[in-house]
C-alpha cells in the first residue's frame, strides 16, 4: 500500500462531493493565523469549521 497523500485525497473528495463542498482563501496576517491555528489545535477543531461556525456567529448577532 502507497503512502497517504493528503492533496490527492483531497482532490478526489472535492471532486465527488463539487455539489456540496466550496473552497474559501484568506490571506491574514501571521499573528492572526498563528492565534486562529492555536485555538484550534487547543480545542481539537479544524480550522475550516471553526471560521465557518465563527462567521454563522457573526452573522446571526450583527444582523440588523
Amino acid at each position: 500500500m502507497g503512502t497517504f497523500n493528503r492533496n490527492e485525497y483531497m482532490r478526489e473528495y472535492r471532486n465527488k462531493n463539487k455539489d456540496s463542498i466550496k473552497q474559501l482563501k484568506a490571506d491574514i496576517k501571521s499573528d492572526d493565523y498563528d492565534l486562529i491555528d492555536g485555538y484550534c489545535k487547543k480545542n481539537d477543531i479544524s480550522k475550516a469549521k471553526f471560521i465557518v461556525e465563527a462567521c454563522k456567529y457573526y452573522i446571526e448577532n450583527h444582523s440588523e
